[in-house]
């Protein structure tokens, strides 16, 4: 497989509920599950892996006049409000969409079951259109390359989601050396970005739903542009921190589910002044917010 790039394709034990085909309600929050019947202590982080942050409209700086030759010239871009989903989505919740649509589970699920100890790590092996299906599932969508740098970035041109100096112990890189990610918010407030996103450095790539072509202004020739590949975004545990900063972009084949991509989603607010705190999954498989 030819790529631009050199992209090289423990945690807690937790308890979940078993999964019921009745119209239930659940909320993960402040360390529980809740569910009609009982809740379930599931971390010693507060958590609540629907939770989304608000990354107000404006200008920012897209690009790097220092990164490589794809990432220049560095421009202004204008981007409306939109919410971005504060984690990566977990296998736990890619679990549940699943169960309730019929989607086929990822590859790296031992007979597509997953172990109650792999609930909060970030999905994987999930192709782009799997994600768009997730997103779409919940009403929302995959962010497109600004959005994605924007709410990693900020208004400041920071190169990494936490600043411009790179920090081991805030990010899962492979200069940690191990062979998976770490489970979502591990390394908390740590990790943020400028609008409070976690674990953007580091952890998985991230699919966007941007074609990967030049810059505006950019004399850059790739055999790659066009609709021929996805961005994607953030760095991996299976990459170096070189990968990691907020301006690097990676490049996928979006029919191909990869050992170190996930997603996150976003959702462009519409006359909402905040978002609903929970999910009702309805037997059919539908959504209600």
């Amino acid at each position: 497989m030819k790529f631009r790039k050199n992209l090289i394709l423990l945690s807690f034990v937790f308890s979940l509920f078993a999964y019921s085909c009745r119209t239930t309600e659940y909320v993960i929050k402040y360390n529980k599950v809740y569910s009609p019947e009982k809740p379930q202590i599931m971390t010693d982080h507060s958590i609540n892996v629907w939770e989304m942050v608000l990354v107000k409209g404006g200008n920012f700086s897209m690009g790097s006049f220092d990164g490589l030759e794809d990432e220049s010239p560095q421009q202004d871009v204008f981007i409306g409000d939109f919410y971005i989903d504060k984690y990566e989505v977990t296998c736990y919740q890619y679990m549940l969409f699943c169960q309730a649509t019929g989607r086929q589970r990822p590859q790296n699920w031992p007979n597509g079951h997953l172990s109650p100890v792999r609930y909060f790590e970030p999905v994987r092996y999930v192709t782009y259109h799997d994600a768009v299906a997730y997103a779409a599932w919940l009403g929302k969508t995959i962010p497109t390359e600004e959005q994605w740098e924007k709410a990693a970035r900020g208004t400041d041109k920071r190169i990494y989601p936490w600043g411009n100096e790179w920090h081991d112990e805030f990010a899962r890189t492979i200069e940690d050396r191990f062979s998976m990610p770490q489970n979502i918010g591990w390394f908390g407030n740590n990790s943020a970005s400028p609008f409070g996103a976690l674990d953007m450095a580091g952890n998985v790539f991230e699919w966007t739903s941007t074609w990967y072509n030049r810059y505006s202004g950019s004399a850059y020739q790739s055999e790659f542009f066009g609709s021929i590949v996805k961005v994607i975004r953030g760095g991996s545990f299976e990459n170096s921190k070189e990968l990691a900063n907020t301006t690097y972009r990676g490049i996928a084949y979006p029919t191909i589910a990869y050992s170190n991509i996930g997603f996150r989603c976003v959702l462009i607010p519409r006359d909402r002044t905040d978002l609903p705190p929970s999910i009702l999954l309805l037997p059919d498989g539908t959504i209600e917010w």
